[in-house]
């Protein structure tokens, strides 16, 4: 996949799902809400285990396209006009 935020978010999900399944077979139905904050945990505590290689990837990703964003709003070569005058200094 392409987007490592998007797979992250679809593994997480993926487990999640899973485990709910499972709590739902062994819970009686009408403590689905248990069975639910449980998955909650288990996925939780699953995808810190499981996970480290795509939330990695997900953190890099996420840090180079603020990067980049953070860099294009800046061009190479401008000045900080606002902040030279407030100085002092002759523009």
């Amino acid at each position: 996949m392409k987007n490592p935020v998007l797979a992250y978010f679809l593994l997480r999900i993926a487990l999640f799902a899973g485990a709910l399944v499972i709590l739902l077979l062994i819970f009686p139905a009408d403590q689905w809400i248990l069975a639910a904050i449980f998955a909650a945990v288990i996925s939780f505590a699953l995808s810190i285990l499981l996970l480290r290689k795509q939330r990695d990837a997900m953190s890099t990703h996420i840090y180079e396209r603020s990067q980049r964003r953070r860099d294009g709003m800046t061009p190479a070569g401008t000045r900080d006009v606002e902040n030279d005058l407030l100085d002092g200094k002759d523009s």
